[in-house]
């Protein structure tokens, strides 16, 4: 146990490494975009200004997870083989997905999970969470992976993984920004950026502004326009 818990966490540090660096370059979701206000009062409003070059920076650290989970799958599979420690390290990639995806109340349910298969779930759901979407196994694999306890991560069940992060950081609230800027940069992923090239296409030579036209309980909807000279604007 004790040496399939160290192989499990050096293969986790490594693959985390390879995404961490990508994801400092290109920064954080909330930076690419800016609230601003335009206009003269009455007709004052907020709107949600991108910067394009860091959204495809944000676009382009999504090969760099891709060859995060390479280097964690890789490895994990070498350190089974090579120790004989395929029990423990083997990774079942649907239930991986799964505790990934969990809420509080089903964490439970993966009490019995393997190092491997914690993992990769940790790095599947540290993604998901920097991109918004905060899972209960994301929360915990944020506060252990930040601060370097990606041991304590896998020796832990995911409850109690979970529980103990969220005493020692609270969580902090989702920005409107953040969604917006995540919903640009999946225009330039693929096929995204291939099936809206016209779009893309569309922004160049401008500064892409989005207005907040109406919140419902599950989502913003957003009129979209290039701002030009004097304040003019064009719809897109």
């Amino acid at each position: 146990m004790k040496r399939a818990l160290f192989y499990a966490a050096l293969a986790l540090e490594e693959a985390f490494g390879v995404y961490r660096a990508a994801s400092r370059r290109a920064g954080r979701l909330e930076e690419a975009v800016k609230r601003v206000e335009v206009g003269e009062p009455p007709l004052k409003r907020a709107v949600y200004v991108a910067d394009l070059e860091q959204i495809k920076q944000l676009a382009e650290e999504e090969e760099a997870f891709e060859k995060a989970l390479r280097v964690l799958r890789e490895r994990l599979n070498e350190y089974a083989v090579k120790y004989r420690l395929g029990d423990l390290l083997d990774v079942d990639e649907g239930k991986a997905r799964g505790l990934a995806e969990a809420g509080r109340p089903e964490l439970p349910e993966f009490g019995d999970a393997n190092f491997g298969v914690k993992a990769l779930a940790a790095l599947l759901a540290y993604r998901e969470r920097a991109l918004g979407r905060r899972g209960a196994y994301g929360t915990a694999a944020k506060y252990w992976l930040e601060e370097g306890g990606s041991a304590w991560l896998l020796y832990y069940s995911p409850s109690t993984a979970y529980d103990r992060a969220e005493k020692a950081k609270a969580e902090r609230p989702v920005s409107v920004e953040g969604m917006v800027a995540e919903a640009l940069r999946r225009l330039f992923l693929r096929p995204g950026r291939d099936r809206h090239r016209r779009f893309v296409e569309l922004l160049k030579g401008g500064e892409l502004a989005l207005e907040l036209e109406r919140e419902t309980k599950s989502s913003y909807v957003f009129k979209l326009y290039r701002l030009r000279k004097a304040g003019s604007r064009s719809w897109a």
